[in-house]
């Protein structure tokens, strides 16, 4: 027993020393080249879908590696991560619940303040594959499959289609029986073909992509990341609620609007007596209220202002 636990723990801690010489970065050195990058200065990124070219690979694997890789950047903080675009029903019908009679106005997500991603990152699997390694000692397998997986990541700018950077991954990993492997959150296989090493491969790799997508925060030249962000040179929008409002009211007010300096469009209603107006501009909130109480005249009263909503009432 004591010359079996000898040669156990000799391989364990080759395995050890090969994984240790191997690793070239880690998740947490990564995370240090980013911790004190400002949000505002974070560049939008998004990871729409890692396709599978080879024929081996399960269906639902590239669907997995998108999720580590979205789920690892997000840790990092190099970049702001936006959900890719087919996973945004949720937020669809939110925003279209927010919209609907039964909500309240005040407090539900409105539309037009998605951002957009200006670098879409896409991966593509081009290997996969599982071979059985196992040493068969008696009682404790400390052999193990071997995976070897490798795809291409690319950083693609959306608004010309360039391809910005790309690079080729390829990692080969094994793990013993009974090692799991979490660090990203995501089983890239089924439950029924779940393997240790296949996972431990692809966290290798994401990391490995992690790694190279880090190294180009600072020498991508797109504009500044916080550009159409709550500036004043931006559009910005503001709601209005005119109380008390007729068919006459709600147009000379919706005349009034339009003649803001800043004034850039606008979408109006009116029901039950009450003209809601939500007018894009540019300047703030407080700017746009200053200029509208200038031009209201003694018909109008502003009755209350706050959040980038402004009540009205007529006199």
């Amino acid at each position: 027993m004591k010359t079996f636990l000898t040669i156990l723990l000799t391989l364990v801690s080759i395995e050890f020393a090969a994984a240790q010489k191997n690793a070239k970065v880690t998740f947490e050195q990564i995370k240090e080249q980013c911790k004190d990058i400002p949000m505002a200065k974070r560049l939008r990124v998004t990871v729409p879908r890692f396709s599978v070219t080879t024929s081996n690979a399960p269906y639902e694997f590239g669907g997995g590696l998108a999720t580590m890789l979205t789920n690892a950047l997000q840790q990092v903080n190099c970049y702001r991560v936006l959900e890719s675009l087919k996973d945004t029903l949720d937020m669809d019908d939110e925003i279209r619940r927010g919209e609907g009679r039964f909500a309240n106005k005040k407090s539900a997500a409105k539309k037009g303040k998605q951002l957009g991603a200006q670098v879409v990152i896409t991966g593509e699997v081009t290997e996969y594959s599982v071979k059985s390694t196992g040493l068969g000692i008696t009682l404790l397998s400390v052999g193990s499959n071997k995976a070897k997986i490798g795809f291409i990541i690319k950083m693609v700018n959306p608004e010309t289609r360039e391809v910005l950077f790309s690079k080729s991954i390829n990692v080969e990993a094994k793990a013993g029986r009974g090692m799991s492997f979490g660090l990203f959150g995501a089983n890239v296989v089924s439950s029924q073909k779940s393997d240790p090493a296949v996972e431990n491969a692809c966290e290798q790799g994401i990391i490995q992509a992690v790694e190279f997508l880090a190294s180009k925060k600072d020498i991508l030249e797109l504009p500044d990341p916080s550009a159409g962000e709550n500036n004043s040179s931006a559009a910005n929008e503001t709601e209005i609620t005119l109380n008390n409002a007729n068919f006459n009211s709600f147009n000379n007010m919706t005349a009034i609007l339009s003649r803001i300096p800043g004034y850039k469009s606008m979408e109006k209603a009116l029901a039950d007596g009450v003209a809601t107006y939500t007018v894009s501009h540019t300047g703030t909130a407080d700017e746009f209220l200053t200029a509208l109480n200038k031009n209201i005249g003694s018909k109008y009263e502003v009755t209350g202002f706050g959040n980038g909503k402004i009540e009205l009432k007529t006199k």
